[in-house]
């Protein structure tokens, strides 16, 4: 038996780098002469085969080989039979989705990925990873062999490994992977309302999803909506804070949400239902009045009346109102003084008719307004005052100058002096000196007089009985008429035809005299002075205030 050789595997051919192919060994023996060597393996010290063992895949096999001549042993050895994995990079695993509640897994094969280092023949057939969390964010992976968890970022699972023909045992896997979570969109929208102005708050705090969804593991459990109006208008209703929680496990996820908040309008609407203006009105001025300060006898209403509401009008700025038709805009204001509605009032201004003054004898006298006043279109005729008492000193025009006595009175009136005019001086209840002039009416002031002179001579001269051509327009209707005067100191009449005199109440000078209002046929204007008495004028009377 000592002529048996027995040689044994190298170290180098106990082990290799998985490659895919089979690892066995190698021993080989030889004899002298014509001995029939055997080499025989066991991998337990027993059961001897012929056959050599073999290992495919990453494993340790202890083998044991002997030689042996016609069943006498003579040589053994044992060794180790080693396979180590081999590395393997799949590089770029990358995936995404939006946020759903639920962890990312992303399943791949050969063709999704790529594998540096797979042996010939070699394929993968299925992977599969998962992030280590549900919600939004960035995922980054690198596994290196032997490490248990993830190096950065926390930890991922790796289910159903690689398969591959011989077994991803076989390969030091390294793995680089791309895992994100999206931002789940998602639209609030918070309520419009709206609703009539009635002194109260328009609040409403609720509110819709209007695009977008939640996950279904998660549930909407607060939003913030801020928003009012008192007044006429709009004002935005404004979401925010949103609070969204996750079921299992149970915790707030609204940062894996790209939340956008949309305004809702709350509007406020101007009331008008109910708003009325008083009826329109017509105000009839008082003798002598020109104009009239309006205090409404009625305002505009509401139905039912609101807190917080104010009922106004323009009357400041048309007051004092004068003759013709004014409109008064009656305005409903909310609290904040916003016009809600406006309704308007038609306010007629006019005069009334002026009357005919009637002296005792029955002598009728047509009454014309002048501007603000009532006048007596013709001189006075009266012999006789209110009470019927004689007037004393009356002038008839009985002169060889003017014979035509009767025909005089009835076109020019009778002249009086001063103190017939004024009868006793005595004064009414309005400051007015009533004189010789018939009940209601009275004696104008030199002032009364002057105002004609607002619409020139001509507007207040009679057309006829003028010398010279000069009657007037008479656009007055006050119908001047060129009686001339009496002058007693001379006992003569004057000035017939040419000039026109009035007695007036305005005492003037200094010591003081009476005055009288001229009109003359060669003047533009009604002139005022004092006069001496012992004068016969023209009277004219003016409607009392009443």
């Amino acid at each position: 038996s000592d002529d048996i050789d027995l040689d044994c595997p190298s170290v180098s051919d106990q082990s290799k780098v998985y490659d895919g192919t089979p690892l066995q060994p190698t021993a080989t023996a030889t004899g002298l002469g014509t001995d029939v060597i055997t080499v025989e393996y066991s991998i337990d010290g027993t059961n001897w085969n012929p056959e050599a063992p073999s290992i495919t895949n990453v494993s340790e096999q202890h083998v044991y080989v002997r030689a042996t001549n016609d069943n006498y042993y003579d040589k053994t050895c044992d060794y180790t039979l080693k396979i180590t994995p081999k590395d393997l990079l799949i590089l770029d695993i990358t995936s995404h989705k939006m946020y759903d509640g639920d962890t990312l897994y992303v399943d791949y094969t050969d063709t999704a990925v790529k594998a540096i280092g797979l042996v010939a023949n070699d394929r993968l057939t299925a992977g599969q990873h998962k992030t280590i969390g549900y919600r939004y964010g960035t995922y980054r992976y690198t596994y290196v062999p032997g490490m248990s968890g993830a190096p950065i970022d926390g930890v991922a699972s790796i289910t159903t490994p690689y398969a591959t023909a011989k077994g991803i045992s076989n390969y030091s896997v390294s793995y680089r992977l791309k895992l994100d979570i999206d931002l789940r969109p998602l639209e609030i929208t918070a309520a419009s309302d709206s609703k009539i102005y009635d002194g109260t708050l328009l609040e409403n705090p609720n509110y819709s999803i209007t695009s977008g969804s939640l996950a279904t593991t998660d549930q909407l459990t607060n939003v913030t909506v801020s928003g009012s109006r008192l007044c006429v208008g709009t004002a935005p209703n404004v979401p925010s804070g949103a609070v969204i929680m996750h079921d299992d496990p149970a915790e707030e996820v609204t940062d894996s949400y790209e939340i956008t908040y949309v305004n809702g309008v709350l509007a406020v609407l101007p009331r008008t239902e109910g708003f009325k203006c008083p009826e329109n009105l017509t105000i009839e001025l008082n003798f002598g009045q020109c104009d009239t300060m309006l205090v409404p006898p009625a305002v505009a209403t509401l139905t039912p009346m609101i807190p917080g509401v104010s009922i106004e009008n323009n009357l400041d700025e048309l007051n004092p109102l004068d003759t013709g038709v004014h409109t008064i805009v009656w305005t409903l204001k909310d609290i904040c003084g916003t016009v809600m509605t406006s309704c308007e009032q038609k306010v007629t201004v006019k005069y009334r008719p002026c009357p005919d003054a009637v002296d005792y004898e029955g002598h009728v006298y047509r009454g014309v307004r002048i501007d603000c006043e009532c006048w007596t279109q013709t001189n006075l005729v009266s012999t006789q005052y209110s009470d019927g008492t004689a007037i004393p000193n009356v002038y008839s025009y009985v002169s060889p100058d003017y014979p035509d006595e009767a025909g005089n009175v009835t076109t020019f009136g009778h002249l009086y002096d001063w103190q017939s005019a004024i009868k006793d001086g005595s004064t009414n209840a309005y400051g007015h000196v009533p004189g010789i002039c018939p009940n209601g009416w009275y004696l104008p002031t030199a002032e009364q007089y002057e105002s004609l002179n607002a619409h020139g001579a001509s507007a207040v001269r009679s057309p006829n009985y003028w010398l010279h051509g000069a009657g007037g327009t008479n656009t007055t209707g006050f119908t001047s008429l060129p009686g001339g005067y009496y002058d007693g100191s001379i006992d003569r009449y004057i000035n017939l035809m040419a000039e026109a005199y009035y007695w007036s109440t305005t005492m003037v000078g200094t010591t003081p005299n009476p005055s009288a209002a001229v009109v003359s046929y060669y003047c533009d204007e009604v002139i005022s002075g004092d006069v001496r008495e012992g004068l016969g004028y023209s009277v004219r009377c003016v409607k009392e205030r009443q």
